[in-house]
C-alpha cells in the first residue's frame, strides 16, 4: 500500500511540474534578443524529467511486483487444481460402468485444460506492462472454469 502512494505521490509531483513547465511566467512580448531559457527555467525542466522519469521507473517497478504476487497465487492455485485433479482420479479408478466413462472424460477435459493453463502461465511472464492486465484477465478466467469444472465433476463423482 506504501508503494502505490509513493507511486501516485510522484505522478501527481511529475504531472503538476510537467504542467508548470507548459506556463508562461513572462509577458507574451519578448524580445528575439532575450529568448534564450533562463536557468530557473532550465532547473524546473530538469527537475520534471527526473520526477516523470522517477514515477515511470515506480510504476514499473510497482507492476512488477503485482504480477510476482498474482503469479505465486495462481500457481498455488494450480497446485490445488492438481490436488482435485488427483482425487478426481482416484473416484474415476473407483467408478463403475457408464459413470466412469463419463467421469473419465471429464477428468481427462480438466487435465487438458490445465496444461493448456500453465503454458499461458509460462507465456505470462514475458508478457510486457501494457498487455500484461488482458493476460491476467484471461488466466484467472481459465482458472475460474477449470475449478467449476472440478467441482462439477466431484459432483458427479458421488
Amino acid at each position: 500500500m506504501k508503494r502505490s502512494s509513493a507511486v501516485l505521490s510522484a505522478i501527481l509531483a511529475a504531472s503538476v511540474l510537467v504542467t508548470a513547465c507548459g506556463r508562461d511566467s513572462e509577458p507574451a512580448h519578448v524580445d528575439a534578443a532575450d529568448s534564450s531559457s533562463t536557468p530557473a527555467d532550465t532547473g524546473i525542466e530538469a527537475k520534471a524529467k527526473h520526477a516523470v522519469s522517477s514515477a515511470e521507473s515506480a510504476t514499473r517497478d510497482a507492476v512488477h511486483e503485482a504480477k510476482d504476487e498474482w503469479k505465486k497465487l495462481t500457481e498455488s492455485k494450480l497446485g490445488d487444481t492438481d490436488q482435485a485433479i488427483s482425487e478426481l482420479k482416484e473416484e474415476v479408478a473407483k467408478a463403475t460402468g457408464d459413470a466412469k466413462v463419463e467421469l473419465e472424460k471429464l477428468v481427462h477435459d480438466i487435465d487438458a485444460q490445465r496444461r493448456l493453463l500453465a503454458e499461458d502461465l509460462r507465456n505470462a511472464k514475458s508478457t510486457s506492462a501494457e498487455k500484461w492486465q488482458a493476460v491476467r484477465q484471461e488466466i484467472d478466467q481459465k482458472l475460474a472454469e477449470i475449478e467449476k469444472s472440478i467441482d462439477e465433476a466431484r459432483t458427479k463423482s458421488k
